[in-house]
């Protein structure tokens, strides 16, 4: 069961990217300036550590998966202040593209932070010696 849950947040962790792939696509050279440093080193750094945890046979480094994806709600609500501010003169267009983006990368956290929750039920049982 684990497996087969494992498999469906995978496979809307794939449905995520990709539609963060394609919103990515519209956002201006300014936003792109915004989201390369920060979001898309951010979502490499997860995708890495989420593909090692995957491959170990250590839970704690699930746990750590699991820890990095906690609920950042209060923190993209702050980045969503600051960048929408009218300060940053941002047009409609682009405070849209922001929104979809960052509420994208939202969804890909707490999805990937699902997939770490079994990995580490996974890792457990197979110490354990228990199969699914």
């Amino acid at each position: 069961m684990i497996v087969q849950n494992k498999q469906k947040q995978m496979e809307n962790l794939d449905d995520l990217l990709y539609q963060f792939t394609l919103a990515y696509r519209n956002l201006s050279g300014s936003l792109q300036d915004i989201f390369q440093p920060t979001f898309l080193q951010g979502l490499d750094f997860l995708l890495q550590t989420a593909c090692e945890a995957e491959n170990s046979h250590d839970p704690a480094d699930s746990e750590h998966l699991i820890h990095l994806t906690q609920d950042k709600a209060k923190v993209f609500q702050s980045i969503r202040n600051s960048y929408l501010c009218s300060e940053n003169n941002l047009s409609m267009a682009d405070r849209n593209v922001f929104l979809d983006l960052t509420g994208l990368f939202e969804r890909i956290g707490w999805t990937m932070g699902r997939i770490g929750k079994l990995q580490y039920a996974q890792k457990l049982l197979e110490r354990s010696g228990i199969s699914e």
